[in-house]
């Protein structure tokens, strides 16, 4: 079982989740899952990583940063992750438009065509 007891009188854990597509994890205080369950979400293929909203704000970036497209649900987390997975894809475009700049200006030319190809298939993924 994972016990809670991090909200007066809810019996539930509090916890982050991210799916991938090559992953999972679910951060949540250790103390909270027992053996039992640590082992089975090991054994599923589920990582288990600290309660710690800066390491799902980095694992985001990361995320954005290898290309991968961030889904959130407004209606169901906190408006914290949904800022978060905002900054985190503006920060990979941005990453993405100035690594195109810089490959054009190497060959010689300005680069705004490139940094905008690279926006227009930033904002097609939204």
């Amino acid at each position: 079982n994972a016990r809670g007891g991090g909200v007066a009188h809810c019996p539930v854990a509090l916890a982050y989740g991210l799916i991938q597509d090559d992953s999972a994890s679910i951060y949540v205080d250790p103390a909270k899952v027992d053996q039992e369950v640590a082992d089975h979400l090991k054994a599923s293929g589920v990582t288990l990583r600290p309660y710690d909203f800066n390491e799902l704000k980095e694992d985001l970036k990361q995320a954005a940063i290898k290309g991968k497209r961030i889904w959130v649900d407004p209606a169901h987390v906190s408006l914290a992750i949904v800022h978060a997975a905002q900054t985190a894809t503006e920060a990979a475009t941005n990453a993405a438009v100035k690594d195109a700049r810089a490959k054009v200006r190497k060959k010689g030319g300005k680069g705004d065509n490139a940094a905008r190809a690279v926006r227009n298939q930033a904002k097609a993924m939204e």
